[in-house]
């Protein structure tokens, strides 16, 4: 039994083997790229974390007023000299 195997072209198997090449040029790229920038890599991350962190706490503390609308004594009167009287 004889099988044939077919055979590539040397055309095809140099452009698979650029591509590949290629390929790893473009992994080796980004690696040192990452490499030679990596405390500025990490100070971005280390930013992006501190501001998510602090962005999803509640704040402890809300300042609010009121301001009293309505009569000060249960009789509805609110002349002030009325008022002064009524304390003595």
């Amino acid at each position: 039994m004889n099988i044939q195997l077919a055979q590539i072209p040397d055309e095809e198997l140099k452009q698979a083997q650029d591509r590949k090449n290629q390929v790893d040029n473009s992994v080796k790229l980004v690696f040192n790229i990452f490499r030679r920038n990596w405390p500025l890599v990490f100070l971005f991350m280390l930013l992006g974390g501190t501001i998510g962190w602090f962005s999803r706490t509640t704040v402890p503390y809300v300042g609010q007023f009121e301001i009293l609308v309505e009569p000060a004594n249960s009789s509805g009167s609110s002349d002030p000299a009325e008022l002064l009287t009524q304390g003595r």
